[in-house]
């Protein structure tokens, strides 16, 4: 599915970070941070969740971490649940 080894991110600017449409991605991952707090979000699997949110169908735009960017219920689940789907509008 994802290459081996720690998702791939490719500096945008001081502050944006750019994680590079791969294997199912449907969109790049773009992550607000400082070089300190991409340090941190590297040590736990915040960088996976951002990645995993860009598989999912249905996404409009890139899959986007914000500065308070953690690991915690992986995000691939929660924003794939059938209430926080999008949905057409009617």
């Amino acid at each position: 599915m994802f290459p081996s080894g720690p998702v791939r991110i490719e500096k945008v600017d001081e502050f944006r970070w750019r994680i590079p449409r791969v294997g199912p991605m449907r969109t790049d991952g773009l992550v607000f941070a400082s070089e300190a707090l991409l340090a941190d979000m590297r040590e736990d699997r915040a960088l996976e969740q951002v990645r995993n949110v860009a598989c999912l169908p249905g996404i409009v735009g890139k899959s986007l971490g914000m500065p308070d960017l953690h690991w915690a219920v992986p995000a691939s689940r929660s924003a794939a649940s059938p209430r926080s789907m999008p949905r057409p509008a009617s």
